[in-house]
């Protein structure tokens, strides 16, 4: 019966022009695969070096020089001192203001909490339901128990580690450090009481995933990627606009009446001119002040419009923005989604995205395409959202936050002499 089929393709013009181009293969023609050299994987605890995890401070932690590192997870405990208090969802995202990664004294790559949320927005569901469980979620309201302490575990997922190229290899490099920033209201918790000690002392520690390869392939990797006076690698950073506020006061202060839900927007003008693979959009509340200073979820975007040296160049609404990460299929994926992360906390699927070239392995794939901002002017992204009720009586405020996150192309140097990792280029 094949006999039929095989003839039958045998007469057709289209199957004879495949099969004598040179992208014919035969998949049953053995070959072996793609094969790493074996390697150990070790897993080791930092302390922090100096420091500490109050308020606004910071705490610094150096990295041990073991090999290439895979993975790097913060983990903190927060406590809780009273019944029913409850670490509301998305804590961590006011909690860590700011991580920096350190190549001997200088800062080489930062994830802020909102280039977090933004690389967290683009995640599939199971990628972020890991998250989730272990930072997101929020924590406690038992009406049994009082101190309670609450571990959190954080992945620092700087860009060098997005891609198992580009992965850093701490036993070659010059000493390499992270440094933490706390936000100004670490204590934060909901409940009866209400109180909380915030992060307990000596809790927050760094578990550091590396590969170790025996001497041959280390010899290898050693020869090839150093045998010149610089090893230049291609990766990306995440560089945060000014964050903007503002403020919006009832409708009729005169006579009380409620600012109501209303469509708002907004024009923010960027600075940075680097070249960008994706801008993120998020508008959250600000809810306190000073030491009591919170955002609040992301705030649902109906429009965002990016317009540059005179002209529009995408005006985007809410439906248009649900499918901006398009694939190589023709089709576009999407990133946290209503089931994961989808409380009025967080919102991270509120977080709009405008990606310059296709989405492909969670965006660790090919550098598909980069938008070099030097050499427009006046880019300018125009956002609109919906405010929220400011309640009845005169002069009710709300105060909203506006950031907007660019994830950059960066071409990075480490000298062959001394180990010193570089930012080279980012236009």
């Amino acid at each position: 019966m094949s006999s039929i089929i095989n003839n039958s393709n045998a007469n057709s013009a289209l199957v004879n022009t495949l099969e004598s181009s040179d992208s014919m293969m035969n998949p049953n023609v053995y070959s072996t695969k793609e094969v790493y050299p074996t390697s150990a994987t070790v897993w080791t605890k930092n302390q922090s070096s100096n420091g500490g995890t109050g308020d606004s401070q910071q705490l610094n932690f150096n990295l041990n020089k073991y090999g290439i590192i895979e993975q790097i997870l913060l983990e903190y405990t927060k406590v809780t001192s009273a019944n029913a208090d409850t670490i509301p969802e998305g804590d961590i995202f006011n909690v860590v203001e700011r991580v920096e990664l350190l190549s001997g004294s200088r800062t080489t790559s930062i994830l802020t909490g909102a280039d977090l949320m933004a690389q967290f927005s683009n995640l599939t569901s199971s990628e972020l339901g890991v998250i989730n469980r272990t930072a997101i979620k929020s924590r406690g309201g038992s009406t049994t128990l009082n101190t309670t302490r609450h571990t959190y575990v954080l992945p620092l997922t700087f860009g060098f580690m997005e891609d198992i190229n580009t992965q850093l290899n701490a036993s070659f490099l010059e000493p390499l450090s992270i440094r933490v920033t706390w936000g100004v209201n670490t204590k934060y918790v909901t409940g009866t009481d209400a109180t909380s000690t915030g992060i307990e002392s000596g809790s927050c520690t760094l578990q550091v995933r590396y590969k170790s390869y025996p001497e041959q392939p280390t010899a290898q990797i050693l020869a090839s990627n150093y045998n010149q006076p610089e090893l230049v690698q291609v990766s990306t950073r995440f560089y945060d606009e000014n964050p903007q506020t503002f403020t919006y006061t009832d409708v009729n202060p005169s006579t009380g009446g409620a600012l109501g839900y209303g469509g708002r927007s907004e024009t923010i003008n960027l600075r940075n001119t680097d070249c960008v693979e994706a801008f993120y959009v998020m508008v959250r509340e600000i809810e306190g002040s000073g030491a009591t200073l919170r955002y609040g979820p992301c705030e649902q975007i109906t429009n965002l419009a990016f317009r540059g040296s005179g002209q529009d160049i995408l005006n985007l609404t809410e439906g248009n923005l649900a499918y901006g990460a398009l694939q190589e299929n023709g089709f576009s994926t999407m990133g946290a989604t209503a089931n994961e992360v989808a409380s009025s906390a967080v919102r991270l699927m509120d977080i709009g995205k405008i990606q310059v070239g296709l989405f492909e392995n969670g965006g660790g794939g090919p550098l598909s395409n980069t938008l070099s901002l030097r050499e427009i002017n006046a880019p300018q992204i125009t956002v609109s959202f919906n405010s929220k009720d400011g309640g009845a009586g005169t002069g009710q405020e709300k105060r909203y936050r506006v950031d907007i996150v660019e994830n950059c192309t960066a071409i990075y140097s480490t000298s062959s002499a001394v180990g010193r990792l570089t930012l080279a280029l980012s236009n």
